[in-house]
């Protein structure tokens, strides 16, 4: 039988995932001030892989292997089902969320942490090294934001307390039925816009007459929900358990949900095949058509 892990080693071990995000995020931005010069190439998937996706993961499994829980990255080797699924605990890790992103400067990557218990993520943290803006979740604890907390921050004495009292409680802005209607905020992807998502988009104006559309890449588009500068994310193209499980963590514990696209049941993870289903991100209490009730051109 497992042994649980109470609330006090939970805020040490997230403690534990900020200061190698921070590290690996600091190693990131030295790359990015050389964009021109990174090489860039590609993954069997056809995914773009760089020289700063590998030294980020290098930074994290370095900065994590003091806790002993395994850890499962995007960069790393795959690990097959018979192996992970008897893991009660580990990380999930993807140490640059929106690659595409980073190749293209627009500032909109992540570093994603989470740390699994069984099937849900129970710690999510994303930094967004670029807006030197930090998002991480707790279960028992809440989800939490802190502006400026830049990748020169080190976090050796931090204690919790001195950590929580740098951040702001999520969502931090409370939308409902009232803001809805005055603007429905739809952040989408940038890089992975399906035809789909746009006539899902277009659809919703009889419910919200007034939609205004965000595009945005990497995990920061479910930390716009969870923050409440976005109503809705609604995803259709593929996406893989490393992609979503921090952000999930944070969306969760602001009170919110990802669920999937066609039965609006929860995400979970360690699943034998890593890949999402599609899925959207909301507040609990918005009610919206499922996928398939959608009539498309």
């Amino acid at each position: 039988m497992k042994e649980q892990i109470d609330v006090e080693h939970l805020q040490r071990l997230t403690l534990d995932a900020i200061a190698a995000a921070l590290s690996a995020g600091e190693v990131v931005m030295d790359l990015y001030q050389e964009t021109a010069e990174v090489e860039v190439k590609l993954k069997a998937d056809s995914t773009p892989r760089t020289e700063a996706d590998r030294k980020a993961d290098d930074c994290i499994r370095n900065s994590l292997l003091r806790t002993f829980i395994p850890l499962l990255s995007e960069e790393g080797r795959e690990v097959y089902y018979d192996e992970r699924r008897d893991w009660d605990y580990f990380w999930l890790v993807d140490p640059l969320d929106g690659t595409k992103e980073f190749i293209n400067t627009s500032g909109e990557f992540t570093i994603n942490i989470a740390l699994i218990e069984n099937v849900e993520a129970i710690v999510g943290v994303v930094f967004v090294p670029v807006q030197q803006k930090l998002y991480y979740a707790v279960r028992g604890e809440g989800s939490f934001c802190v502006e400026k907390f830049g990748v020169q921050t080190h976090l050796e004495g931090v204690s919790w307390a001195d950590l929580q009292k740098q951040s702001q409680r999520l969502p931090r802005v409370k939308r409902g039925p009232t803001e809805w209607q005055q603007e429905f905020v739809v952040t989408t992807s940038r890089s992975h816009l399906a035809e789909r998502t746009r006539e899902y988009v277009k659809k919703l104006s009889s419910m919200f007459p007034k939609i205004r559309e965000v595009e945005c890449g990497s995990s920061y588009k479910m930390c716009m929900v969870a923050e409440g500068t976005a109503d809705l994310y609604p995803r259709v193209t593929a996406t893989r358990e490393w992609d979503t499980a921090a952000g999930q963590a944070v969306v969760e514990m602001a009170d919110m949900e990802v669920v999937d696209f066609t039965h609006f049941g929860r995400l979970y993870y360690n699943k034998e095949s890593m890949v999402n289903p599609s899925f959207v991100v909301r507040p609990k209490f918005l009610t919206i058509p499922k996928l398939s009730q959608i009539e498309f051109e």
